[in-house]
């Protein structure tokens, strides 16, 4: 190596000595400490502020080594025993008081007022380990999700039934309060789409139609033909979910009841008193006075409950003749199978109701997953919607399964557009 760089590396003899001279040396700061403290031990953080108070005060700026801290505080560097030493050296790297010096790591610095506020602060607790902490305290339940909130200190779980959860939230909560002070809520929130796989299960194909009323808790649904194991599948899914459920009949029976569909005068729901004003609007009868509208929603529902096809919505809105209810429906086409018995809780409330115009697309892509699912086939991508020729389009090479066939999608295909009221085809 000294061969190729000659100039510039220097390869010493073995054995040879040599002698440096440094003209200018380095300024270093006496060693001395003039005020130094005569304590016989150092007890905890009141010695250590007050060693820190002692060191602002006196030697401001300087930094010391731990044997110089010592002579600090003893008054002395010899007599101090190894146990001593040790707790000594133990307590200062413990207390917020001091820190290392960073250019230098074997020398201790007093830390200003900022940094001991700074690092007295709180510091948040380990999201994996509320985490943890949480599935222990919950055991066995099944949760669908945790979401945590840090500036509020809160734990929300997404499970599908939350009425049906059975858990002690309030052991759990006490349990995360107490080790790291956050709380725990429930998110009250259904899982309809694992409501509808639920019923697929129990139900299979039989299942025609299907609605449900936040409001009152309650699934409806109408089935094809009769089954002894109905009552028991109507109360598995009770249990299950925590939900009411009705189970009705093509041919106008309900599970469990015989109930003619009368109102309090005895006179047939389906007759109506309202007349139409076109093939979306539904008037009340002249003279006829509005109820409040909290009652006249509340009307609204329970006459809507038994209706063919359910709106999912009710919106107050106002026109140039006032306000009015919209009714939102899967899609215009399925409120308008409706058309008799809103026409007949316009008559009813007093108040002008409207079917929405719009078209719940969401609502459409759940439906349309339901009904593969009913026929075993799966959908890998969701179907798309032609708003201007108002059509489902569902590709083929989406469906997977082994019923996949043109018959079973031609069932599909006409079991949609009753339901729902809106064209599907297959590209």
């Amino acid at each position: 190596l000294s061969a190729d760089y000659r100039v510039k590396v220097y390869q010493p003899v073995c054995g040879e000595t040599l002698e440096f001279d440094i003209r200018k040396k380095r300024d270093q700061l006496s060693a001395d400490l003039p005020f130094v403290l005569h304590n016989s031990s150092f007890s905890g953080e009141n010695d250590s502020e007050k060693l820190w108070e002692i060191w602002r005060s006196h030697y401001p700026g300087r930094y010391f080594t731990l044997e110089q801290m010592l002579t600090l505080w003893y008054g002395k560097k010899e007599g101090i025993s190894e146990e001593e030493n040790a707790l000594f050296y133990k307590r200062i790297q413990e207390s917020d008081f001091f820190s290392r010096y960073p250019r230098r790591m074997f020398l201790f610095q007093a830390n200003t007022p900022e940094m001991i506020t700074e690092l007295r602060k709180p510091v948040g607790a380990d999201i994996n380990a509320i985490e943890q902490k949480a599935r222990e305290l919950l055991g066995d339940v099944s949760v669908k999700k945790f979401s945590f909130y840090p500036e509020r200190k809160e734990i929300l779980l997404s499970v599908d039934f939350p009425d049906a959860f059975t858990a002690d939230l309030k052991e759990v909560h006490e349990g995360l309060m107490n080790e790291f002070g956050w709380s725990l809520s429930l998110k009250a929130a259904v899982n309809h789409q694992a409501a509808a796989a639920l019923l697929s299960s129990l139900f299979g194909p039989r299942r025609k139609k299907t609605s449900y009323r936040e409001i009152i808790k309650k699934y409806e649904i109408v089935l094809e033909g009769h089954d002894l194991e109905d009552k028991q599948k109507a109360e598995d899914f009770q249990k299950k979910t925590g939900w009411q459920i009705t189970c009705r009949y093509m041919d106008g029976s309900v599970l469990g009841e015989n109930k003619i569909d009368m109102d309090i005068a005895g006179q047939d729901k389906r007759k109506v008193d309202a007349p139409l004003a076109d093939d979306t609007w539904f008037l009340p009868p002249e003279g006829s006075p509005p109820v409040h509208q909290n009652m006249a929603q509340s009307v609204m529902m329970d006459i809507m409950e038994d209706a063919p096809v359910q709106p999912y919505k009710y919106s107050l809105k106002n026109d140039h003749n006032g306000k009015y209810f919209d009714l939102m429906f899967i899609s215009p086409e399925a409120g308008l199978r409706s058309k008799e018995e809103i026409a007949y809780a316009a008559g009813k409330c007093g108040w002008r109701l409207h079917i929405a115009d719009s078209v719940n697309q969401n609502a459409l892509f759940a439906k349309a997953t339901e009904l593969f699912l009913n026929h075993g086939i799966t959908m890998t991508k969701f179907p798309s919607y032609l708003p201007e020729q108002k059509i489902v389009m569902v590709k083929k090479a989406t469906l997977s399964g082994a019923s996949v066939s043109e018959e079973s999608l031609e069932a599909i295909r006409m079991e949609f557009s009753e339901i729902t009221g809106i064209s599907m085809i297959f590209a």
